[in-house]
């Protein structure tokens, strides 16, 4: 699948036309977001995030993903590729956790806020990927504490 036509198509769509897209491209839709759009990729267990004009979540995670020490990068769901201009991006498909409390802290816990900050540590953007409580969804706000605002 080429990604960055499939930006391309999508970016310039209608919402209709989006419909139709995704269903050409056999796409799954698993969740929208404020400048963004989640779908599975058939034939894998991965996620695409497709772009839907603004670009910074997009930015924001594989930027966060590249720079992140180790130690944070294990309570992250990793970014597997992205493209150029950052309107799609990649990633290993993650089971939603249950909204309880305990996942909240674990991962509040691991992201240690006086080094990293992360705003959307949000039961739904919080998930199983391998056996480990994971953030699937840092676009909106993370990056290292002190810089005044996230990447």
């Amino acid at each position: 699948m080429d990604f960055d036509a499939l930006a391309d198509q999508f970016e310039a769509a209608t919402i209709g036309e989006r419909v139709q897209i995704i269903e050409n491209e056999g796409l799954t839709h698993i969740g929208s977001g404020s400048s963004r759009e989640v779908f599975g990729i058939p034939g894998s267990e991965k996620v695409i995030k497709l772009s839907s004009g603004n670009i910074y979540q997009n930015r924001n995670e594989a930027t966060v993903w590249e720079s992140a020490p180790q130690d944070l990068k294990s309570s992250l769901l990793p970014v597997l590729s992205y493209g150029n201009d950052y309107r799609w991006l990649v990633m290993p498909k993650a089971e939603p956790a249950a909204p309880k409390p305990e996942h909240v802290r674990a991962i509040r816990d691991a992201i240690r806020p006086s080094e990293w900050n992360c705003k959307d540590k949000n039961p739904e953007n919080i998930g199983w990927y391998q056996g480990k409580l994971v953030l699937m969804d840092y676009g909106s706000g993370c990056g290292p504490s002190g810089l005044g605002k996230p990447y």
